[in-house]
């Protein structure tokens, strides 16, 4: 055998070698990391972090978003994406914050840990309740009161429109939130005709491809509503024409033809 072949053999030993070392120390590590993982588990809270960041086995490779509807998702790509390679351990809710409250749509969110290498961002989101005529333009109304822009995320949002408090202030949009989830909850039947609520000292109701105003007492809009189901119910004739239903008083049902 030439001195040339011997020297090649030799190598590739050599390589032969170091690969299968490699191989070892990788298995080693991932059983080491594997044989700590139960006694990392078997702290709490705080400690758990620091030691895992302590020991940096464990660095996050991916990332998942659950929640999302109408909050746009590529700022917080791009935030949770810079996490990707940081030890487990380390990475918290408030690494987000900035990403999080650039987004009026998002209510809270919770990061949980999926050891060894992965987390979740459970993200809650207003409620949306209706939309709302204001001086910018069309915006959402949440549970809470709050005005929320139109998502981007091209989901129709099936609602009734209010319009009215024009400068109104977060008590009276909570109130006005607050009407439209009551008509929700107690009138389902009415709520889903709803077209349009004008917020003002006597609330009017538009029922969808009904041309009558329906007046209501805004101190007591159950009563209202009630009175309301009864006219859908037994005489819809006078939701048929332009005319004002007025059924703020106890019990009665007026009714205004050819009210300018």
């Amino acid at each position: 055998m030439s001195a040339s072949r011997k020297r090649g053999k030799a190598v590739n030993g050599r390589q032969r070698r170091l690969q299968r070392g490699l191989r070892r120390l990788g298995a080693v590590a991932g059983w080491t990391a594997l044989a700590l993982l139960p006694a990392l588990l078997a702290l709490k809270g705080p400690e758990l972090g620091r030691k895992a960041e302590a020991l940096d086995l464990f660095p996050l490779k991916k990332w998942t978003v659950s929640g999302l509807l109408h909050a746009r998702e590529e700022s917080l790509r791009a935030e949770l994406d810079k996490l990707i390679g940081r030890p487990l351990g380390s990475i918290h809710r408030q690494d987000l914050d900035l990403a999080l409250a650039a987004q009026p749509w998002i209510r809270g969110a919770e990061l949980l840990r999926q050891w060894p290498n992965a987390i979740e961002l459970r993200i809650r989101e207003h409620r949306a309740v209706a939309l709302c005529n204001t001086s910018r333009g069309v915006m959402v109304l949440a549970g809470d009161g709050q005005l929320l822009p139109l998502p981007g995320s091209g989901l129709a949002l099936d609602l009734p429109l209010v319009s009215g408090p024009e400068q109104a202030g977060p008590d009276e949009l909570a109130e006005v939130a607050a009407a439209v989830e009551l008509i929700r909850r107690t009138a389902p039947g009415i709520f889903v005709r709803l077209a349009e609520l004008r917020w003002g000292e006597a609330p009017e109701l538009r029922l969808r491809e009904r041309p009558a105003r329906v007046l209501l007492r805004r101190d007591d809009l159950e009563h209202g509503l009630a009175l309301l189901a009864g006219v859908i119910q037994g005489r819809p004739a006078l939701l048929e024409e332009e005319a004002e239903v007025d059924l703020r008083f106890v019990n009665q049902v007026i009714v205004r033809r050819n009210h300018g």
